[in-house]
């Protein structure tokens, strides 16, 4: 234990030490950091926050094949100006069980060239390639920044992955602060979380007044349409809150998912920026029933209703489980069109005789059809649902692509 100790005492004077010896008051990097996690709780997304925030950045890959002489001439590349930022991603990681053994030997030796590098840079301060000779001296007082994304290993806590990692290569963690990110961590609220969170707001205050369900009264002067995109921006403490409270729990447990769920639903605001029936909605819409008789629908709650069906389709976008086979349920899917600087809805629905009537009501108030299952199968609703999906025109209301290859293959729907 007495060992041990002296060697943990001895290895920490040492990292500190030459932290005095390489970086003395902070003159030659202002930040040196091991930036370590699980697989998509937001390393890269945190690193490339700090490359936007300078000037001038450089983004080093290092991967199996990595050379000295072709990242010399990328570090070249930078000006010798104060501030720079270098972000050594590494993406390579040790052949599994199943690789041979000339695969891990090509590995441990791309790894060897990684570690004199990193030394020769650190330590030296200049590396050079033997074969060609080009060189590059690292300015010893400009203060640059270095960022070093720790691999995320299958199977090993972050912990144990920056382990790992620190054994092949500890010159680097010999200069480099520790730097965890995790899922705990609060999601960055830029202007696609303040779009997102304006809606969540009006749809948790949906029964106020001002709420999603406002209502357009058209004999009232200068009345701004309901959109709400418009609105002033919220505080971040009140955007963290609202997205903490309609995350699901399984969007909730990396950064990657809830970036999803932040797009998915920016996508579908903006589509309600420019729902006619959203942002002139009047409580009722009056319409002609075939036999000409006269019918009306309330749309009083026209707001929460698409934001709860929008809410549901992210939900089951982020949920990997929800992939299955939709022959075998009553599967809804929204189809969002645009054409013509508008919006209204498409509805594909299987099995929609099984539809439950509180389902088929709340479609109805949104003003999507409903399909019988026999209309998928017909290329008039096939493709013209495709088309507004997916953007792309129609000719002579078809979709040449289906004709030419005689097969459709989209993320959710396969003929």
């Amino acid at each position: 234990e007495h060992r041990s100790n002296q060697l943990k005492y001895s290895w920490e004077v040492a990292k500190s030490e030459c932290e005095k010896l390489l970086n003395p008051s902070g003159e030659t990097f202002t930040i040196a950091e091991l930036v370590y996690g699980k697989a998509g709780d937001g390393k890269t997304h945190y690193i490339w926050k700090q490359l936007n925030a300078h000037k001038q950045s450089l983004t080093v890959v290092i991967n199996d094949s990595f050379s000295p002489y072709n990242t010399i001439v990328q570090l070249r590349q930078l000006p010798l100006e104060r501030n720079n930022v270098i972000y050594f991603s590494f993406t390579m990681l040790p052949p599994s069980e199943e690789f041979t053994e000339l695969d891990e030997n090509l590995y441990r030796d791309v790894m060897k060239r990684v570690e004199r590098f990193f030394f020769d840079l650190i330590f030296l301060g200049y590396v050079e390639d033997s074969d060609s000779g080009v060189s590059f001296k690292l300015p010893g007082d400009l203060q640059w920044s270095l960022f070093f994304e720790v691999p995320s290993r299958e199977n090993l806590s972050p912990e144990e992955s920056l382990q790992e990692f620190t054994k092949e290569l500890p010159v680097v963690e010999l200069i480099g602060k520790l730097k965890l990110i995790d899922s705990d961590c609060p999601y960055d609220v830029d202007k696609d979380v303040q779009l997102v969170c304006k809606y969540l707001q009006a749809y948790h205050r949906r029964d106020d007044p001002d709420g999603i369900n406002r209502i357009f009264k058209p004999p009232e002067v200068n009345q701004d349409k309901i959109a709400f995109g418009h609105k002033e921006d919220l505080p971040e403490d009140e955007c963290q809150r609202l997205l903490n409270i309609y995350m699901p729990k399984h969007v909730k447990i990396n950064k990657m998912y809830q970036k999803l769920f932040v797009g998915y639903m920016k996508r579908r605001c903006k589509f309600l920026e420019n729902f006619p029936a959203f942002n002139f909605n009047e409580g009722c819409v009056k319409y002609t029933t075939k036999d000409k008789s006269r019918n009306t629908i309330d749309t009083s709650k026209l707001g929460s209703t698409v934001m709860e069906t929008m809410l549901r389709e992210v939900s089951d976008f982020c949920q990997p489980s929800r992939m299955k086979d939709w022959t075998t349920t009553t599967k809804q899917q929204l189809v969002y069109d645009v054409k013509d600087g508008g919006g209204s809805f498409h509805l594909i629905a299987v099995n929609s005789e099984n539809m439950k009537e509180a389902d088929k009501e709340k479609y109805r108030i949104m003003g999507a059809e409903i399909p019988p299952s026999h209309a998928l199968r017909s290329r008039d609703y096939l493709d013209q649902y495709l088309s507004s999906a997916l953007n792309v025109p129609l000719e002579n209301n078809r979709l040449s692509a289906i004709d030419e290859k005689k097969y459709v293959l989209t993320l959710d729907y396969t003929l």
